[in-house]
């Protein structure tokens, strides 16, 4: 609905460029051509879903070319609602209001140099902007949070398939980690890996997503050498505890963002034979980057985990150079 107001906003535009006289021809062809630049621009991006963040001032620049062209400030004003109706579906709500700021500067300006006279009626018109760019932002994160939602039931019900129908255990480790990383959608270089107990320690079931071989013991693959997507071999020389998750992020600081979509996933209420279910879980967390050896890791991480259930459950711990630290509490 967003994509076909702004689409129409923009056709509208052109019988102007065409018929017009207040601009001359070339400024009016070239404002033609920025406009049919961007409305390609606009279907591409829509059917890949995203639109780049650098992309923003050259939209901007579009838009003054065409209110240039046009040499109309109701016009130019129209395709500044447009242009914040549709583009602020994506991106964070940070991203939507620089892209606010941005497309109402370019429209100002192209007013500016064609009807200075009429920049106070359009001042007067400027309060619908932001107020349609937070309605905008409230749709798109109403949204995004039912895409989320269908995608996690979409994620856990592959997931019970695959526990329901097949008893290799190589199997369901595999499924696991592809889960894992699946709810760990929009974190770049993400990955995960399923642990299982060994009588001498702990070794990778499997792994799905760019992990790093240095994880693994130096009985395990060479760095770099670990294959992803399938079966990995490594034993981690720990005493630890029997379940785990290995996470690969770009950013160890996202490690707690992370923690708190595992633990919403694992605490959502599940309906079975009429009854509601609801799981309690602690989580510890502990980053690679502060430790030489695995077993460190995986002795801090259990360390917080269990500073976390002590604290009394659905807490999230980090431990970080011998200091515990509780994160707020997730839910109730």
């Amino acid at each position: 609905m967003f994509l076909l107001f702004g689409v129409f906003n923009l056709v509208m535009v052109f019988p102007r460029l065409i018929v017009g006289h207040e601009a001359s021809p070339e400024t009016r062809a070239g404002a033609g051509a920025a406009g049919a630049a961007l409305l390609a621009w606009w279907l591409v991006r829509y059917r890949q879903g995203s639109f780049p963040v650098w992309a923003a001032p050259l939209e901007a620049v579009a838009l003054a070319l065409v209110g240039i062209g046009a040499h109309d400030w109701v016009e130019t004003l129209g395709l500044t609602f447009a242009f914040v109706a549709f583009r602020g579906l994506y991106g964070t709500w940070r991203h939507g209001l620089v892209y606010t700021v941005i497309i109402f500067a370019a429209a100002l300006g192209a007013v500016a140099l064609t009807e200075p006279v009429h920049i106070p009626a359009m001042l007067k018109q400027a309060p619908g902007v932001p107020m349609l760019a937070i309605f905008t932002a409230v749709v798109a994160e109403a949204t995004a949070r039912q895409e989320r939602a269908a995608a996690r039931e979409r994620v856990f019900a592959r997931l019970g398939a695959s526990l329901a129908t097949t008893t290799d255990a190589a199997v369901v480790a595999q499924h696991t980690a592809e889960a894992a990383v699946r709810l760990l959608t929009g974190l770049p270089g993400a990955w995960a890996a399923t642990i299982r107990a060994r009588p001498d320690g702990e070794e990778v079931a499997a792994v799905d997503g760019p992990a790093p071989g240095t994880l693994f013991a130096s009985g395990g693959p060479a760095p770099g050498a670990l294959p992803t997507g399938g079966p990995a071999h490594g034993t981690l020389p720990t005493g630890g505890p029997a379940h785990g998750t290995l996470l690969g992020l770009d950013a160890p600081d996202d490690a707690p963002l992370v923690a708190e979509r595992m633990l919403a996933a694992i605490r959502a209420p599940v309906h079975a034979c009429g009854v509601e279910l609801t799981a309690s879980v602690s989580i510890g967390l502990a980053t690679w980057r502060n430790h030489a050896e695995i077993d460190q890791l995986l002795h801090d991480a259990d360390a917080a985990m269990y500073a976390a259930k002590q604290a009394g459950k659905n807490r999230i711990a980090t431990m970080a150079d011998g200091v515990v630290k509780l994160l707020s509490p997730v839910g109730a």
